[in-house]
């Protein structure tokens, strides 16, 4: 899995997200997927927050964009995005149509598919 972020004319990292080893699970049924302490402290800080201080931040108007995923909703996560002045816009979830990133994995996706002759 990968975590990108963009704005008008500046984008972020691409960041590969690993998967988390079993000594870091946090409940029985965790599977190794990202929490919200990676979530901020592998994403968001390394990956967004050189993006929005150079933009800026709500200074400047912008915000960040994020699903309902319990990751980008935990108290974890409000707390760290608050405490580095983050704003989140309200958002619908699952909106590819009008989540602009949501066509940059879908070309991204098509240029691998081409570089390494993927079968379609």
């Amino acid at each position: 899995m990968f975590w990108a972020a963009i704005s008008h004319g500046r984008r972020s990292q691409l960041i590969h997200i690993r998967q988390r080893p079993p000594e870091e699970y946090q409940r029985p049924n965790d599977r190794g997927g990202m929490d919200s302490e990676q979530y901020c402290e592998e994403v968001l800080r390394p990956g967004f927050l050189p993006l929005w201080e150079e933009a800026g931040g709500s200074a400047e108007g912008f915000s960040l964009v994020e699903d309902g995923s319990k990751i980008h909703i935990s108290a974890y996560s409000r707390q760290f995005k608050l405490g580095n002045g983050i704003v989140c816009s309200d958002w619908p979830g699952y909106s590819p149509d009008l989540n602009p990133i949501e066509n940059v994995w879908r070309t991204l996706k098509r240029r691998l598919k081409i570089r390494f002759r993927i079968p379609q």
